[in-house]
C-alpha cells in the first residue's frame, strides 16, 4: 500500500500457505497487484522480469538452493537484487542449536551467511554482502546484485 506502482509475484509449493496468503491479499485489496502461484522456485521460467527477489532459505531445502539461486539470477533484470535470510550464529550455543533444529524441522537451509554469500558470488552476483542485523535478531540477511 506504500508503493502503489509495485507489483509482486509470490511462489510457493505448499497450498495451505498460498491459501492463507490469498486471503490476506484479498483482505488488503491488493489482488490486482499481487500474483500468487503454486509453483516450486526451481521451476521459475521468467527471464529478466524482476527487480528484486527473496529466497526464504529458512524454509528451503539446502539441496534446492543452488538451482533456485540459478533460476532467480536468470529471472532478475540486470542490476536486480537478491535477498537471502539465513541463520545468524550466536555465542549462546543453546539458542543457536534450537534455531538450527527449528529450521531443520521446517525443511530449511542451515547454511551460514558466509556460505550463502559464496553461493551468490559463484553464480555471478556482485556487491554481495551480509547486512548488519539487530543485536537480538536470529537471522542475517545476505544481498547480491545481478550483473
Amino acid at each position: 500500500q506504500l508503493w502503489p506502482e509495485l507489483r509482486v509475484v509470490g511462489v510457493d509449493s505448499w497450498a495451505p500457505a498460498l491459501e492463507l496468503a490469498r486471503g490476506r491479499v484479498e483482505a488488503a485489496g491488493l489482488g490486482d497487484r499481487i500474483q500468487l502461484r503454486q509453483q516450486r522456485a526451481e521451476a521459475l521460467e521468467e527471464v529478466a522480469a524482476f527487480d528484486l527477489a527473496w529466497i526464504p532459505s529458512l524454509f528451503v531445502a539446502e539441496a534446492s538452493l543452488p538451482e533456485i539461486v540459478r533460476r532467480i539470477e536468470r529471472a532478475l533484470r540486470p542490476g536486480g537484487r537478491l535477498l537471502v535470510p539465513t541463520l545468524r550464529t550466536s555465542p549462546d550455543r543453546l539458542a543457536t542449536s534450537l534455531l538450527r533444529l527449528r529450521t531443520a524441522m521446517f525443511g530449511g537451509t542451515n547454511t551460514t551467511a558466509d556460505q550463502i554469500e559464496s553461493l551468490l558470488r559463484l553464480r555471478g552476483f556482485i556487491e554481495t554482502r551480509i547486512l548488519p542485523g539487530g543485536p537480538t535478531s536470529a537471522t542475517a540477511l545476505v544481498v547480491g546484485r545481478r550483473v
